[in-house]
């Protein structure tokens, strides 16, 4: 996708602001590209990436925009923490013009790692509490259970498995029908 879509589009969008916002060679250019590509172009880039995304997962189209509307502020100023100082750089002449994108390519490879990391580890938190509060529940409900034997209970749950448990335990347990 990124091969076929993407690179082409971002190599003609970089011609593009680099022959109409160049602004004679000012040494302040850099500053319109920036904006321009932080507003107009990650817009349409979000938005076309939730549509492909989205359409791939066979979701109405009815869905993709509600999607769109709902997250668009979100996505595009998140993309405010790294961009516009990588883009100070992309588009000021430290960079030739064959080289931006590529620049711009090396840097968004980082910037996924860094999002897939963060997102993986919200999810482990997530899992975590969750356990935790399914061991308060379990303790709550079962006074009599230590709490190694609630552990042993809820990671057999996580297991489909049964746990061996004294027989006092038996008749204190929620009885499944």
């Amino acid at each position: 996708m990124g091969f076929l879509i993407h690179g082409p589009m971002c190599h003609y969008w970089i011609e593009f602001i680099e022959k109409y916002l160049a602004f004679n060679g000012a040494w302040w250019n850099f500053l319109p590209k920036m904006v321009a590509d932080q507003t107009i172009w990650s817009f349409f880039l979000n938005s076309a990436y939730t549509t492909i995304t989205m359409g791939l997962q066979q979701m109405p189209v009815k869905s993709i925009l509600k999607e769109i509307k709902e997250s668009w502020f979100t996505v595009l100023s998140a993309g405010w923490k790294l961009w516009p100082a990588v883009h100070c750089i992309t588009f000021s002449p430290l960079i030739s013009a064959d080289l931006k994108l590529l620049f711009v390519d090396v840097i968004q490879v980082v910037w996924v790692v860094v999002l897939s990391t963060v997102l993986s580890k919200d999810k482990e938190e997530q899992r975590i509490e969750c356990m935790i509060a399914e061991e308060a529940d379990l303790i709550v409900q079962n006074p009599s259970l230590s709490y190694p034997e609630a552990i042993d209970m809820l990671i057999a749950e996580q297991l489909d498995q049964e746990v061996p448990l004294n027989s006092q335990h038996l008749e204190t347990l929620p009885q499944s029908n």
